[in-house]
């Protein structure tokens, strides 16, 4: 910013001396005046402006950001974010999150272990090698919070379902630094963890948080199951719960986002959609028209469509295909979802019930939000000293 305003001025000495001294006046100033600037911005371009928040619950955090202006100063940067969280999470509309942008506080420390959260169980499914013992072990607590108790602490910073909050909210459970910001860790640098073996015994291990560089990075909620190994986790000595090799048909071809698998046993077609728009080299459009050219010349009796891992993008650019499933598929249409199953995936299966009617079965879990939310990203309101942004949905 100092080079932008100096480079617009005139080049005299006595404009520079001004212009030097209000810069200095600005990064000096006091962190509760950037803070309330940004409880500022919060309010009048997101609460006061966001569609998704109903009339109580705008009030509601109008009223809230009242109360964190007299709280934001004695706050540490972790503690303003997730109290900004809860801002969020007041729409309850679960498209409406916040985003941890340039500049904004997010953990330096990570956890030898990634974890899954199933319905009544949360797991640890992969680990570096100081942790390997814990392997496949179910948490009983995290520093004495049991995962209900963890969930109850969780609830506050996310809106939508608990479904969606397993999976949206992994870093923040995962992460020592997060849960002492939070109050549920006692330090922010190491868990304790009482965990159930899968030989049965109940043991207690403090396991030690690591620098982010020496921790495999993270990747999209569908890649946790799948037990083949991601890059970077085979150099840092990194296992998995379960053999790769013993993995059913969901959870094969670890970086495929679009799946096609014929089932001649089942006489049916396997379609997975991993996502619901390109996701990097992989695009969605030939795999569509690859599944369409597939049941228009030789249509199967049945097809499952498996959207348990769809956590959404774009709904139209498989609508039309839902449609030809509905038309050309002339035994049984099994829809798979789950808690990932989220936005345009909810949306697919949604459109391919309507179509093909009583034909079609949606078997699986709850998905991961109600069947009625905002969503449409339009500009994110961004923070000026937190650097943290609001999703604004319009939708």
């Amino acid at each position: 910013m100092r080079q932008q305003i100096e480079w617009m001025l005139p080049h005299r000495v006595a404009c520079s001396l001004i212009m030097v001294a209000w810069i200095a006046a600005v990064e000096a100033r006091d962190p509760s005046d950037q803070r309330l600037g940004d409880l500022d911005v919060a309010q009048r371009d997101y609460v006061d402006q966001s569609p998704a928040f109903s009339s109580t619950a705008r009030e509601q955090g109008r009223l809230y950001i009242a109360d964190l202006r007299h709280r934001a100063l004695a706050m540490t940067d972790a503690q303003f974010v997730f109290a900004l969280a809860r801002i969020a999470a007041l729409a309850d509309n679960a498209h409406d999150t916040i985003h941890l942008g340039e500049g904004s506080w997010r953990p330096k420390l990570r956890l030898p272990v990634r974890m899954i959260w199933f319905d009544d169980a949360l797991l640890i499914a992969r680990a570096g090698p100081d942790a390997a013992e814990l392997l496949g072990a179910s948490i009983v607590s995290i520093d004495g919070v049991s995962p209900g108790q963890l969930m109850e602490r969780l609830r506050p910073l996310q809106g939508g379902v608990d479904g969606l909050r397993r999976w949206q909210l992994s870093w923040v459970f995962q992460s020592p630094e997060a849960l002492h910001a939070l109050g549920v860790a006692r330090q922010s640098d190491r868990l304790e963890l009482q965990v159930r073996l899968t030989d049965g015994r109940d043991i207690t291990r403090t396991v030690v948080a690591r620098p982010a560089a020496e921790v495999p990075s993270g990747q999209a909620p569908a890649r946790y199951w799948i037990p083949a190994l991601w890059d970077g986790e085979a150099e840092k000595g990194w296992r998995v719960a379960v053999d790769a090799a013993h993995a059913p048909v969901y959870l094969q071809q670890p970086d495929a986002w679009f799946r096609m698998v014929e089932l001649t046993d089942l006489d049916a077609l396997f379609v997975q959609f991993r996502s619901n728009f390109d996701e990097g080299e992989a695009k969605i459009a030939p795999f569509v028209a690859a599944v369409s050219g597939r049941i228009k010349s030789s249509p199967p009796k049945n097809l499952i469509l498996d959207l348990r891992f769809d956590t959404g993008g774009d709904n139209t650019q498989n609508r039309e295909l839902m449609r030809e499933i509905a038309q050309r598929i002339p035994g049984r249409i099994y829809v798979l979802t789950g808690n990932y199953t989220f936005s345009a995936g909810i949306a697919s299966a949604a459109a391919l019930k309507h179509d093909g009617g009583d034909r079609v079965a949606i078997v699986g879990a709850v998905s991961g939000d109600r069947t009625y939310w905002w969503s449409e990203h339009s500009e994110p309101v961004c923070l000026p000293a937190s650097g943290v942004c609001f999703s604004v949905n319009t939708g």
